[in-house]
């Protein structure tokens, strides 16, 4: 079974003797189910599932709940449900990390990489290996080092399936591995970053340095985004004035329209020859919260503060989907999001990300929540701004 030179009748052979003996002994099964598995003969085992796991008195029935997290990953809560074995890990560790395979991995999708580490993380928390000898492969430390693996493998690609799995996973309940998670996190938005990145063409360069105004859309968006900085540092340089106009007398925050007639405000006194417009109509005969615009050129910006109820999907839902549509806005705009903090009344908190999903506890954090749940934002077609008003 273990000859890669025979490899072919060896899968062959493995398969018809799964199905033709159900009680084979556990040492002896294990065998022709990884022969399988590190072929990738996965129609076949997906096959065998079922009769396999209604054996339920099987003492050795662990390794078919492995088998079926590998090729029926999207029927494992059917089949194997939620109460997980913590010895599980081991199986699937073999299975994946196993010593035949000459250090490959078995490739696994993200949802699976996802799925171990958000279901074993509370089963071994993090370990760290001890500085003495120690024996075994089924330690604590190693179960560790196994979730670890996964944690460094989705944060190594910059695909948008990746970095949603990786942020819900940031922003699940913290346990001993979001230091971790957190710190892998960083390192693929750089990734992210440097991967989007595109040069400034040349007439762009020279409107820069010229002190110009923009002539694309990209160059308006960036311009843009540089006065809504601007903006938030005024406000966080304790400009009263600046503040003040997003709160009523008792500290509460005012409501959308009148914060982006307020921050309509501010944005006048940057750059002269920008026309900013609040409410206008736009394609589709829909009306945009702000619009920014040079001469033929529209950018729209949708404004939602932090209580609205779409908040977490309003960035493609009605922003991408409605405003950037416009011709004159060619596919750009800008979510805005204001940020109040926690000290308001129940109406104005933090609406929720979801079931099962940290809050963010800064505004820096609400911006990076939402910049990896938008798929325009990663293609580089939205710019996410939060203003910490707090």
């Amino acid at each position: 079974m273990r000859d890669e030179n025979k490899k072919n009748a060896c899968n062959k052979l493995a398969f018809e003797w799964l199905q033709c003996f159900n009680a084979l002994h556990e040492n002896a099964e294990t065998h022709l189910i990884k022969r399988l598995v590190y072929s990738y003969k996965f129609d076949e085992l997906r096959s065998l599932l079922n009769v396999y796991l209604d054996l339920k008195n099987r003492n050795h029935r662990l390794i078919w709940d492995a088998v079926c997290i590998i090729v029926d990953f999207e029927n494992i809560a059917e089949k194997i449900g939620d109460n997980i074995d913590s010895g599980l890990i081991w199986i699937l560790k073999d299975l994946v990390q196993g010593h035949y395979r000459h250090s490959s991995h078995l490739a696994l999708s993200f949802a699976q990489c996802e799925w171990v580490i958000q279901t074993f993380r509370s089963k071994w928390p993090a370990a760290e290996h001890p500085s003495e000898g120690t024996y075994g492969s089924d330690n604590a430390w190693d179960a560790s080092q196994f979730i670890n693996s996964f944690i460094d493998r989705i944060g190594s690609f910059t695909d948008v399936e990746a970095v949603k799995a990786l942020q819900r996973l940031r922003y699940a309940s913290e346990d001993s591995y979001t230091p971790r998670i957190k710190m892998v996190a960083a390192e693929q938005h750089r990734l992210v970053v440097e991967a989007s990145y595109m040069p400034l063409p040349l007439a762009a360069v020279k409107a820069i340095t010229c002190n110009t105004l923009p002539k694309s859309m990209a160059d308006l968006q960036a311009l843009i985004i540089e006065e809504l900085e601007v903006v938030q540092a005024k406000i966080r340089s304790d400009d009263v004035d600046s503040r003040c106009v997003f709160y009523d007398d008792n500290n509460v925050a005012h409501k959308e329209e009148r914060c982006s007639s307020a921050l309509i405000g501010l944005l006048r006194q940057g750059v002269e020859g920008i026309e900013y417009t609040p409410e206008q109509h736009v394609a589709n005969d829909k009306e945009v919260d702000i619009t920014c615009a040079i001469e033929k050129l529209r950018l729209p910006i949708e404004v939602k503060g932090q209580w609205h109820k779409d908040l977490w999907h309003a960035a493609y839902t009605q922003l991408d989907r409605l405003y950037t549509q416009d011709w004159r806005a060619e596919n750009r705009g800008i979510y805005l999001v204001l940020w109040f903090g926690q000290n308001q009344p129940g109406n104005k908190i933090l609406q929720t990300p979801g079931r099962g999903i940290t809050k963010p506890k800064t505004a820096e954090e609400l911006q990076e929540m939402l910049k990896v749940n938008s798929q325009a934002t990663l293609q580089g077609r939205v710019e996410i701004f939060v203003l910490d008003l707090e």
